[in-house]
């Protein structure tokens, strides 16, 4: 298996054990919940919009952000997909880190990339 390293206050880490354990962890794996094609026929999210104090209290691990940016790439993308939404990040949420909240994403000029939401809120110039 192809392993990445990221690191993290300082402190060096397999991203993919983290995410292994997280998963094992979650509660859709322990109470072997299922997403089934059915599911997507119908509002699946459980916030359209969302403040971001609601966000840093209630999003989990696996959770999907959505985004809309401003840039022209992103504009071509959602004209080009016909979609509403131009990029997306998972939430990984990693208590050996005060509960901190991480972004899993993949950008054109950086490839993937594993950010702590205060950097990307920090950094973010394109997306609203």
């Amino acid at each position: 298996m192809f392993k990445l390293k990221c690191k993290i206050k300082g402190d060096y880490n397999n991203w993919i054990t983290e995410l292994e354990a997280v998963i094992l962890k979650s509660k859709g794996y322990r109470l072997n919940i299922h997403i089934f094609d059915s599911d997507f026929n119908v509002d699946f999210w459980r916030f359209a919009h969302i403040k971001e104090e609601e966000f840093l209290s209630d999003a989990e691990t696996g959770d999907i952000v959505l985004f809309r940016g401003s840039h022209l790439g992103a504009k071509i993308t959602r004209k080009w997909t016909n979609g509403s939404v131009d990029h997306a990040a998972m939430v990984i949420r990693l208590e050996k880190y005060d509960n901190q909240i991480f972004l899993l994403e993949s950008v054109m000029v950086r490839g993937v990339s594993f950010v702590s939401f205060d950097f990307f809120k920090r950094t973010n110039k394109v997306y609203n």
